[in-house]
C-alpha cells in the first residue's frame, strides 16, 4: 500500500525539507494501516475518497488531517497523536469514530462532519484525553456520541449539533471531566444526554438547545457544575434527572422544564431565571412571582420528598 509505505519513512531522506504526507483530490483504494507504528511527520488528505477504514490502532503520530474528505471509518484506538484529528466537513459512512482510550496533545475537529456508526454509536471515544478540546460545530451524525470516563481540558462544543440515535442515547459521556460542555444554538438530540457524574469545571449550557428523548430526556445524577443553563428551546418531554447534582449556578426559563423532574439531593449555590424581568409583569412584585415559580418547579417531582 503506497500511502502507507509513505506515512512509515519512505522517501525520507531529503534533507533541508519538512517531512509530510500531502495528497489532494485523491482516491485511495487500499487500507491505510500504520497501525502500532511510529509516523515523525504530518498526514492530510484534502477532498480525497478513502474505500477502506483508515487503521491507526496504537500508532503515534503528528497531525492527522482528513478534511473535505470521505472514508467509512476511522481507528485510532490507543493512538497518539502529538497535535489535531482534523476531520472537518468530512463523512465518515460505515464505520464508526473510534478513540478509545486515545491521548491527543491538541483538539479534535470535526465541524460540519458527519458521521454514521454501523449500529448504536457514531463514535466511540470512552478514555479519551485532550490537551485541546472536542469542536463538534454543526456535527451531524447517525448514532450517538458515547464519551464515557473522557478528559477534555478545554471542553466539548458540539454549537448546532444534531445527534440522531434511534438504538440508544445521543450523548452518553459519564463521568468526563471538562471545563466546558456547550450543547446550544439549536443542538438537538433525539433519544437523550447522559452526564452522570460528570465534572465539569466552568460552564454547561442547553441554550436554545432542543432535547427530543422521551423517557429519560436529561440525565445529570451527581454532576458537578460551576454555571448550570438550563434555558432549552421547549420544555422536554421525557424526564430531567437531577439527583445529587451541584451547581453553583443555575439559570432557568419559566418553558424548559418537563411535567417530572427528580431533584432530591440537588444543591446550588444561586439560581437564576432567564426572563426574569419581563415575567414578573404588572401582575405582582417580581418576588412573589418568582416564589410561585420555584414551587410549580418542585411540584413535578413524584411524591413527597423533604428536601426540594
Amino acid at each position: 500500500m503506497v500511502v502507507a509505505t509513505l506515512l512509515l519513512g519512505a522517501n525520507d531522506d531529503r534533507s533541508g525539507t519538512v517531512a509530510a504526507l500531502r495528497l489532494t483530490g485523491t482516491r485511495i483504494t487500499g487500507r491505510p494501516d500504520p497501525s502500532g507504528a511510529e509516523i515523525c511527520h504530518t498526514f492530510s488528505l484534502q477532498g480525497c475518497r478513502l474505500d477502506e477504514a483508515v487503521q491507526l490502532h496504537g500508532a503515534t503520530t503528528r497531525t492527522i488531517e482528513i478534511a473535505d474528505s470521505w472514508a467509512p471509518g476511522i481507528n485510532a484506538e490507543l493512538a497518539r497523536i502529538g497535535a489535531d484529528l482534523d476531520l472537518r466537513r468530512s463523512a465518515l459512512e460505515g464505520d464508526s469514530l473510534i478513540l478509545v482510550s486515545a491521548r491527543m496533545a491538541g483538539n479534535l475537529l470535526v465541524s460540519d462532519a458527519r458521521i454514521s456508526g454501523p449500529e448504536e454509536w457514531a463514535v466511540l471515544a470512552g478514555g479519551l484525553v485532550l490537551d485541546g478540546g472536542v469542536f463538534g460545530r454543526r456535527l451531524t451524525t447517525q448514532g450517538g456520541l458515547r464519551l464515557p470516563g473522557a478528559q477534555l481540558l478545554s471542553g466539548l462544543f458540539l454549537q448546532g449539533a444534531w445527534l440522531g440515535n434511534t438504538a440508544g442515547v445521543a450523548l452518553a459521556a459519564g463521568g468526563v471531566a471538562a471545563s466546558t460542555v456547550v450543547c446550544s444554538q439549536g443542538f438537538t438530540e433525539r433519544v437523550g444526554v447522559r452526564l452522570r457524574r460528570a465534572r465539569i469545571e466552568r460552564l454547561l449550557t442547553f441554550e436554545g438547545a432542543s432535547l427530543n428523548g422521551h423517557g429519560v430526556a436529561l440525565d445529570c445524577v451527581s454532576m458537578h457544575v460551576g454555571d448550570f443553563d438550563y434555558r432549552t428551546a421547549a420544555s422536554l418531554s421525557g424526564l430531567v434527572h437531577l439527583r445529587s447534582a451541584q451547581t453553583t449556578w443555575c439559570q432557568d426559563s419559566e418553558q424548559s422544564w418537563p411535567k417530572k423532574v427528580l431533584l432530591e439531593g440537588f444543591t446550588y449555590g444561586f439560581i437564576r431565571f432567564g426572563d426574569a424581568q419581563s415575567a414578573a409583569g404588572d401582575d405582582g412584585p417580581p418576588a412573589r412571582n418568582e416564589v410561585a415559580r420555584r414551587l410549580a418547579w418542585v411540584r413535578p417531582n413524584p411524591g413527597y420528598v423533604p428536601q426540594p
